[in-house]
């Protein structure tokens, strides 16, 4: 008898040692946010329950199972476990933290004999990322602990995406590129932490398309292909990176014309001086013509191609893994046309030209005919002779030269620069093997941490 009732006082000492309630780090304030939220997969211990998160699916090294891995990409398995005692018709429910009223929960419990539950826990496309997922473990509607997961979306790329348009936040989980597929990052600067890359044969992460690339816009240098940090933790399959820049756009602006014009010039003026007449037809009374004009300015230098972009690629683990780099900096522009020549300068002036021309006077005749005219033999004769002569003034201009050539146009600008080749990074973590390099590059990995 009394070994009975020492069997039964055990029995109650151990059903109270097992309950959850009766344990102070489950019971008191469960729930507090003292602990922090398990960020990705892992495991956490709280009193007598663990969870332990992991994808539902895992991709095997050949492939086998990709179709089933793509279909669960975005869900999670989180396995809760009674570590010690029983925890027998415990409910889990666990809820997403944004409100939705459209949202569903998890729910699950433990059993007479189950110690280890299941739940799977899906991020939904309309879902934030992260997405926070709150589990709490009640007994009789009263919780006895409490559990915080924060999750990563999964992404699938399939043919071209603009990463800005396909992923909501550069902290990713999964990031799936198909074969063939092509991820844009469209020239910007980007800092992504993935906790797995796989890129299918042909895959591509590319900082612009060709098209892209060419369509410029006038007066403008070509955009850079910007900074590409990807920060991995494990890496497999063969990815293409082309860090491509943009090229530089037509220069239309041109140099202002020239204004000054060469100076008035005494040697264009007529030669022949001002006296006497030198004919009508003699070229050197005729101005000359002037100076030709001024050149005009040399066109604008071509504008420089887009840099090409960097890549900074880290990682720890690397699973029969391929990569190759491919430059493409932007090609620079022509140099702008040259600008208009000035106008040429006026022509010289031609002679002006005066002299006299006179007529000697008809003789007078008398009664018995008039004789001849004797000989002016002296200077008072000739002065006398002029002075009843009929003389006349003659003046003559000649034409004066033509205005200078307009000068020539200006010299066709230099052309602009090619868009540099930024030198990039590939790192290995574990060991620190860092190679750097601003050319074309290719390497491969069949490391397993």
């Amino acid at each position: 008898m009394k070994s009975y009732l020492l069997l039964v006082l055990l029995a109650l000492c151990s059903c109270g040692k097992n309950d959850p309630k009766s344990h102070p780090e489950n019971s008191s304030n469960p729930g507090s946010g003292q602990d922090k939220p398990l960020l990705g997969e892992g495991k956490q211990s709280k009193g007598i329950f663990s969870v332990e998160v992991r994808k539902h699916t895992t991709l095997k090294e050949d492939y086998s199972n990709l179709e089933e891995f793509k279909d669960n990409i975005n869900t999670f398995t989180a396995q809760f476990e009674v570590t010690s005692g029983s925890a027998y018709e415990h409910q889990i429910n666990c809820v997403k933290s944004y409100f939705d009223t459209d949202q569903a929960s998890f729910k699950a419990s433990f059993g007479q004999f189950k110690s280890i539950v299941n739940l799977d826990l899906e991020v939904a496309a309309k879902d934030p990322s992260p997405v926070t997922i709150k589990c709490n473990i009640s007994d009789k509607a009263e919780v006895v602990q409490s559990f915080e997961f924060v999750l990563n979306k999964s992404y699938i790329i399939e043919n071209k995406a603009s990463f800005i348009q396909a992923i909501s936040n550069p902290n990713i989980h999964t990031l799936l590129i198909e074969e063939g597929a092509t991820l844009i990052t469209d020239g910007k600067d980007l800092e992504v932490k993935i906790d797995h890359l796989i890129a299918l044969n042909g895959a591509k992460i590319i900082t612009m398309t060709q098209e892209e690339a060419i369509q410029t816009l006038s007066d403008f240098s070509g955009r850079s292909g910007g900074s590409l940090n990807f920060e991995i933790n494990k890496v497999q399959g063969n990815l293409v990176v082309e860090l491509r820049g943009q090229n530089a756009g037509e220069v239309t602006t041109i140099p202002d014309p020239i204004s000054e014009v060469p100076p008035k010039h005494e040697k264009h003026n007529g030669k022949c001086g001002n006296k006497g007449n030198a004919g009508a037809n003699n070229p050197a009374c005729v101005g000359k013509r002037g100076t030709q004009g001024y050149q005009g300015r040399k066109g604008h230098k071509g504008l420089d191609g887009g840099d090409s972009g960097a890549l900074t690629l880290s990682f720890n683990q690397a699973l029969n893994f391929e990569v190759a780099v491919h430059y493409f900096p932007g090609s620079p522009s022509l140099g702008g046309v040259g600008g208009q020549g000035g106008e040429g300068g006026p022509g010289g002036i031609g002679n002006k030209m005066s002299w006299q021309v006179c007529s000697e006077p008809s003789a007078r005749t008398g009664r018995g005919g008039a004789g001849p005219m004797g000989s002016i033999l002296n200077k008072e004769n000739l002065k006398r002779v002029r002075s009843i002569a009929s003389c006349q003034t003659q003046r003559r201009k000649y034409p004066n030269g033509k205005k200078g050539k307009n000068g020539k146009k200006g010299e066709q600008g230099d052309t602009g620069n090619e868009g540099a080749k930024l030198e990039s990074s590939i790192i290995h973590l574990p060991s620190n093997n860092i190679i750097k390099f601003n050319s074309n590059f290719q390497e491969a990995y069949h490391v397993e941490n």
